[in-house]
């Protein structure tokens, strides 16, 4: 599976794609959700995962772009923050 990681934490980054590599995946890091979507619209990826708490766009923000291009992609949205407004507004 070739699986998009947006994170502006190098470490988290790195964590994600080591443990998705050696699992068998094909990942590809981004810090930058403007790039992220600019390399998603070049290529395409089986699966999106994005931390929510992001510069500029967060990672609702960022999905909801995806989704405007790509209805079907699938999206795992995390966030170290417990925040029942995202858990609503993610559904």
């Amino acid at each position: 599976m070739k699986i998009m990681v947006i994170d502006n934490d190098k470490h988290s980054l790195m964590m994600f794609k080591e443990v998705l590599e050696l699992n068998g995946h094909e990942c590809i890091g981004y810090d930058d959700s403007q790039k992220g979507l600019a390399e998603y619209s070049k290529e395409k990826f089986d699966m999106v995962i994005t931390d929510h708490e992001r510069p500029r766009l967060t990672g609702l923000e960022f999905t909801k772009n995806l989704k405007q291009s790509d209805p079907d992609v699938k999206v795992i949205l995390c966030s170290s923050m417990v925040d029942d407004r995202l858990k609503g507004l993610a559904k």
